[in-house]
């Protein structure tokens, strides 16, 4: 489009809008190519032990009942599928699906993202511009590593949820919204609640129930069914087909720690395919870990401890540190102050 219209012209044509309400659309529907037997899979998510049937139960249960869920686990266990299944199996499926990265929001502008703005509201605000909550009217807003959110997005949260209404920024009329709340976090909500990180009364609102990720660490035997969708997502996506794993590669994935879970699992797998000739992979390059940390220590770490640990195998920077965790380099600070 730009080649046709350019400048001004093209600025006033809503194309990241559109792309944006395309998206979530197509989010919103279940696609065929994911309906696979329901004992070890269920939309995206795979597994066929025991702690992933309990998480399928619980999310058949839980998504036709219009209730705000929290999902908990560590990064790269999934939380946005569960997140988009509970959409998906929910009366408000045919509606859209919004999400917002909490962690990645700058607090200056987290109320224009939540709840848009007015024209001339601030410098730059050249239009109005919808809200997350105002573009999820009906449907679901999935609000990720909510544990990030600011004392002042709590705030202004727990209001919206509180009273089902929001103010656009420069505007002065509230309009309603009805909107169901999905919310993810790599730590325990109720251990921040207890550590004064997070509003007892904002957790309750956001929490009427906890659906509990396991690591890939603690579902081994969900290990095939995961490599064997991997590759044949690879086969299609590199046109590679007829892709295996060695058993000595097998042995390899089924002694290593996986701090990643299922992401690091996927870039593994990856690797493999990218840098090796041939249909069978030997994983040459991979050097299983077998202690993972946050199993090493007899009882778990403090949020500080975890932090200054993570920060002296960065040495000393930050941003790595930070992105270790998890979390972004505003929570790492704050971990840090802990005493």
């Amino acid at each position: 489009m730009q080649g046709f219209a350019g400048g001004s012209v093209f600025e006033r044509i809503p194309v990241q809008d559109a792309i944006g309400a395309t998206i979530r659309r197509f989010k919103s529907v279940a696609a065929s190519r994911f309906a696979r037997t329901e004992n070890v899979s269920l939309g995206e998510m795979i597994g066929s032990g025991t702690a992933m049937r309990q998480v399928f139960d619980l999310i058949r249960r839980a998504a036709p009942h219009d209730v705000n869920i929290c999902i908990e686990g560590e990064s790269g266990t999934g939380k946005e599928l569960v997140a988009t299944q509970l959409h998906r199996l929910s009366p408000r499926a045919d509606r859209p699906f919004v999400t917002l990265n909490c962690g990645a929001m700058p607090e200056s502008l987290l109320e224009s993202e939540l709840f848009g703005h007015e024209k001339g509201a601030f410098t730059g605000a050249e239009r109005r511009r919808p809200g997350k909550f105002e573009l999820a009217h009906r449907g679901t807003l999935f609000l990720d590593e909510i544990g990030d959110l600011s004392p002042r997005g709590q705030v202004a949260l727990l209001r919206v949820l509180q009273q089902r209404e929001v103010i656009r920024v420069g505007g002065e009329t509230p309009f309603p919204v009805d909107v169901r709340v999905f919310c993810a976090s790599n730590r325990p909500l109720a251990a921040l609640v207890e550590a004064g990180e997070f509003r007892a009364d904002l957790y309750y609102r956001l929490n009427a129930l906890t659906v509990e990720l396991p690591p890939l660490r603690r579902r081994r035997e969900d290990l095939p069914l995961l490599v064997k969708a991997i590759l044949a997502s690879l086969t299609v996506r590199l046109s590679r087909p007829g892709l295996s794993l060695s058993p000595t590669f097998e042995d390899k994935l089924r002694r290593h720690a996986w701090p990643g879970n299922v992401r690091e699992l996927q870039h593994v797998v990856t690797q493999a395919v990218l840098r090796e000739d041939g249909p069978t992979l030997f994983g040459t390059f991979f050097d299983p870990q077998q202690t993972c940390r946050a199993e090493a220590a007899s009882s778990p770490p403090s949020l500080r401890s975890q932090a200054e640990q993570a920060l002296r195998d960065a040495q000393g920077n930050k941003s790595r540190a930070a992105a270790t965790l998890g979390v972004t380099r505003k929570t790492l600070y704050r971990w840090l102050r802990q005493a």
